[in-house]
């Protein structure tokens, strides 16, 4: 009797997995994929969707960063004031303060300050220094982000 228990539940627990794990993930993306289609679509038509706005602050940050940092890697021109590699370097540093922007919406904190919080407000002070100098070049050079 007690070989068929312990037979008996190693059955069990593969049906288990099956039914949960494998089928239900199955189930699950293919409720999903209607989901992405429709945000593949706002994305397309108003360059947005509805699951960006749930966090719009960082769907921004991700957008200006990366598109900033594709900018400098692409980009054939630059303000007539300032050279190519002026505005490469400030591209990167509008870049960065928006890293650093996300990096405390994530609360990404370096392994020195995780048990000070003055560390961790110092850090949170840097970052948001950062954040203010990137916000003040975005409104100084906002027309001449083109390629």
């Amino acid at each position: 009797m007690k070989y068929w228990d312990s037979q008996r539940t190693c059955r069990t627990s593969i049906f288990r997995w099956f039914r949960y794990y494998f089928w239900r993930k199955w189930l699950d993306l293919f409720r999903d994929s209607r989901l992405y289609i429709i945000r593949f679509y706002q994305r397309g038509v108003r360059g947005w969707s509805m699951q960006d706005c749930w966090s719009f602050d960082y769907y921004l940050c991700n957008v200006i960063s990366e598109g900033c940092k594709h900018l400098e890697n692409v980009a054939h021109g630059h303000p007539v004031e300032l050279t190519s590699e002026k505005w490469s370097e400030i591209l990167l540093e509008i870049a960065s303060g928006f890293d650093e922007f996300k990096k405390m919406l994530d609360f990404d904190v370096d392994t020195s300050t995780k048990g000070s919080t003055k560390e961790y407000v110092k850090l949170c002070d840097e970052r948001k220094a950062k954040f203010d100098k990137s916000l003040d070049l975005m409104k100084i050079y906002f027309g001449n982000l083109w390629d």
